[in-house]
């Protein structure tokens, strides 16, 4: 697809894309058609590859109604985020602890991540929401529980190397 620009997928897939962007509830989240078809042509770029007589078969496998969700959220859209708090933040929870063992450090790693997600990030100035990364390719839950493990191992891997070497006797 190194040939294919966005410009002219949006031109051929013009049809697809609004019907995924209507049935998606990307208004409801307040993304605009071409937002979401960049991200729908973010997500489905690098899985076309050179081959694009694929990208019909991979927009109807894009999980549209999660990419719109999470579009609205990175865009700031109050009910979109309302919404992804109500449905996902205990699936957060939920695999915070597995990973952790303690409800504690559950909450800490999985309120963090909620952070970068709302787009909190004190290095950075402005709003930076860890959404952009997100294209469809797969749910949104999966994704989720990917970078939550992600966000797991930076953390293990940043706290031993702060541990103290042991003292031989």
């Amino acid at each position: 697809m190194a040939d294919l620009t966005f410009e002219s997928f949006f031109v051929h897939e013009r049809r697809r894309i609004e019907d995924l962007h209507l049935a998606s509830d990307a208004e409801r989240w307040s993304v605009p058609l071409e937002d979401f078809a960049r991200a729908a042509w973010q997500g489905i770029a690098a899985a076309a590859n050179d081959d694009p007589s694929r990208i019909p078969q991979l927009l109807a496998a894009l999980r549209a109604k999660d990419l719109a969700l999470a579009l609205g959220c990175a865009r700031g859209d109050e009910p979109a985020w309302d919404t992804f708090c109500a449905e996902y933040r205990p699936v957060l929870y939920a695999s915070a602890r597995v990973l952790t063992g303690h409800e504690a450090e559950a909450r800490e790693l999985a309120d963090s991540l909620l952070g970068e997600l709302y787009g909190l990030d004190a290095s950075r100035p402005g709003r930076n929401s860890r959404f952009a990364y997100f294209h469809g390719r797969s749910s949104l839950k999966t994704w989720l529980r990917a970078v939550l493990y992600q966000r797991f191992v930076d953390e293990y891997r940043r706290q031993s190397r702060l541990a103290p070497l042991p003292e031989e006797i």
